[in-house]
């Protein structure tokens, strides 16, 4: 989603709600599905969570001790139910088109979780469903609301922004276990852990970026140092891990601003 003007991730409608909490239902209980109901969960005198869906019935059962909770296994059923205000869409992001036109249609508020679609137009006919039936459309950004990137955007407040730097590693076995298809496959980490450092360049450079050129290289070796997010630089011995792949983007933004967005991916 790069290279392109993301301004329209977010939708913002306002609305009276009947209940001084938000009641919400989640679709999904897989990988990031848990975090995002504790999330929830977290902050009962501003949530509610009504129905969690998932296609598995073991999954599911996890919740069971949470009997207040509603466990579904189609959204229909989530969608018919007038009590549930807002939706979080936390599933696979092939399903995310299909599945957020169907809730903004229902005349629910969508969070989607990232990335927010396969396409540009998909996200903006989102965009266009959202602002006709005047409800929300927002996208989790995990990585860029983080502490370190706020400490960036204040360490850069009041300068101008010529060029910048970003280095991006994950391990794909924390967020892509086993049976592991390859960082390529069906968009994959690629498409799934890019999004965060694109989303980290689009909050420090707000407004359009353009891609100059994409490049699959070689993995790094060596030490390298990386910021903490409590701010302590520490150093990291490449040589330890296994690399799956790298791929270097240089974009440009602004009148004369140039930049650099590496990542790696590990095991």
């Amino acid at each position: 989603m790069m290279g392109q003007d993301m301004s329209i991730k977010q939708t913002s409608a306002r609305r009276s709600y009947a209940t001084p909490r938000i009641s919400i239902g989640l679709v999904g209980y897989g990988m990031i599905g848990p975090t995002h109901l504790s999330a929830i969960t977290s902050h009962p005198n501003l949530f509610n969570i009504v129905a969690v869906v998932d296609s598995d019935p073991k999954r599911l059962s996890l919740l069971e001790k949470m009997g207040h909770i509603k466990l579904l296994s189609k959204i229909d059923d989530l969608l018919e139910d007038s009590n549930i205000e807002a939706v979080v869409l936390a599933t696979p992001p092939q399903t995310h088109f299909s599945l957020a036109k169907a809730a903004l249609g229902a005349g629910k508020h969508v969070l989607l979780e990232k990335p927010p679609t396969q396409t540009e137009q998909e996200l903006r006919d989102l965009t266009n469903l959202a602002l006709k039936m005047n409800v929300s459309l927002f996208t989790a950004e995990h990585s860029a609301f983080n502490s370190t990137v706020n400490g960036l955007l204040q360490l850069l407040s009041g300068e101008e922004i010529v060029g910048i730097d970003i280095v991006y590693g994950e391990n794909v076995l924390d967020w892509h276990p086993k049976p592991y298809q390859g960082v390529f496959s069906d968009g994959g980490a690629f498409r799934d852990s890019g999004y965060n450092a694109c989303s980290i360049i689009n909050r420090l450079i707000p407004g359009e970026i353009k891609i100059i050129s994409v490049q699959r290289t070689r993995p790094r070796s060596g030490v390298v140092k990386r910021l903490q997010a409590n701010g302590e630089i520490r150093q990291v011995n490449l040589n330890k891990f296994h690399y799956e792949s790298r791929v270097d983007i240089q974009f440009c933004f602004g009148r004369y601003g140039q930049g650099r967005f590496m990542q790696e991916w590990f095991r």
